[in-house]
């Protein structure tokens, strides 16, 4: 299971590093068409926007994933030790529901509208919804991994 972590960790961080760059170099070109050569190019904002969707999404993945995510852990800090594994449990538990409600519902929508397509571009838009349920299933994956790494058998004798 490991491995399989480690390989979505660099899959994942070589797409970010790549849609980065695109999204620089796409509205670099459309800056440059708009104001040097006086003619506004159509497409640039709406691929631009769905490169954006999934940088975002895929962002918090690798921040769950390295458990690194935003969190709210006074509490967790304050208690006991047992309460404390208690709420980090609890906490990592809502977050795979978040994902799983990402994954469904996520999938749903894009069933529902999966025939639109960008005015501009002429891209299918299911590029741009299917973001949500693969996050959603990515996260529950990293969820799951970090709570058998963190409280599994065998980190018995790495917790304190």
């Amino acid at each position: 299971m490991q491995r399989v972590k480690d390989f979505l960790d660099r899959l994942i961080m070589a797409v970010l590093v790549t849609q980065g760059i695109c999204l620089v170099l796409i509205i670099g070109v459309a800056v440059f068409f708009r104001y040097v050569m006086g003619s506004a190019l159509s497409w640039p904002e709406e691929v631009a926007q769905i490169i954006f969707v999934w940088y975002t999404l895929l962002g918090v993945v690798v921040l769950v994933g390295s458990d690194s995510h935003i969190a709210f852990d006074f509490m967790e800090k304050s208690t006991p030790p047992a309460v404390s594994c208690l709420i980090s449990i609890f906490s990592r538990l809502l977050v795979m529901l978040y994902g799983g409600i990402m994954a469904v519902y996520g999938w749903q929508y894009m069933m529902m509208f999966s025939d639109e397509v960008s005015p501009a571009a002429g891209i299918n838009l299911c590029w741009l919804k299917i973001s949500v349920p693969v996050a959603g299933v990515i996260l529950i994956f990293f969820v799951c991994f970090n709570l058998i790494s963190t409280y599994g058998p065998q980190a018995k004798g790495d917790r304190s």
